[in-house]
């Protein structure tokens, strides 16, 4: 049997990757100015409008929640629609609209559990101003107890003040990677304080980066391939 490099390649990523755990995602949606969840979506539940794909939830049509918001798009994903329990990469992206007058602020968490390495070492946080004044909060945690939205943990934190209407705003913040005795749970945060009526288009993601024993791994079982296919093309021509 002939091996191509490529399929070589796939082969020793397949057999370096870590095993995936259960699809166990939760994202949850909250009016802080009154505390009340609006929405709490599992991983292919009813409310999920992705639900033959694990890893992924989305609300894909709009939705008023509350009386006093509407959700035109909400979706995260996690493992394994992105990234591993080994190498966690969550996103969050969202078009919320304050439809009253009145200054509300509403939270987006979305959460993860299960995961079995380093977490992340990045989270970057994007702000469009469709129409609305206001403040945009983005955060990530984990909890060592491995619940959905569980821990007080709080990671990497990014605040952007002052949003006004027609602007973008986007920042970046690394960390260094935290050693975690598995399992352990992941949450990104959203929140957005809308001092008028309008929309916000918010955009959140965390990621890690694979650490150099991955990439050692991976040498080692290409090396591995390479030697058996050597030893089958040499008894080949025997």
């Amino acid at each position: 049997m002939k091996f191509s490099f490529k399929s070589l390649m796939m082969m020793a990523a397949v057999a370096s990757l870590p095993a995936l755990a259960v699809p166990t995602a939760r994202l949850r949606v909250t009016d802080l100015t009154s505390n009340v969840v609006l929405l709490d979506i599992l991983d292919n539940s009813a409310l999920d409008t992705d639900s033959a794909i694990d890893g992924l939830i989305s609300l894909g049509t709009t939705t008023t929640a509350g009386g006093n918001w509407k959700l035109r798009f909400t979706g995260a994903s996690s493992k394994p629609d992105s990234g591993t329990s080994l190498y966690p990469e969550l996103s969050l992206q969202s078009s919320i609209e304050l439809l009253t007058s009145a200054p509300r602020k509403l939270r987006i968490e979305f959460s993860e559990i299960d995961f079995d390495g380093t977490p992340f070492e990045g989270l970057l946080g994007t702000t469009t101003n469709a129409s609305a004044n206001g403040s945009v909060k983005y955060g990530a945690s984990y909890d060592t107890g491995n619940a959905s939205f569980g821990g007080n943990n709080n990671y990497l934190t990014l605040l952007s003040t002052n949003v006004v209407s027609g602007q973008t705003y986007s920042d970046t913040r690394l960390g260094s990677s935290l050693a975690l005795t598995p399992f352990y749970s992941l949450t990104i945060t959203s929140e957005a304080w809308f001092d008028t009526k309008g929309r916000l288009d918010i955009d959140a993601n965390l990621s890690a980066v694979p650490e150099p024993g991955f990439y050692g791994a991976l040498a080692i079982g290409l090396s591995g391939l390479f030697a058996v296919v050597a030893r089958r093309r040499k008894s080949s021509n025997v």
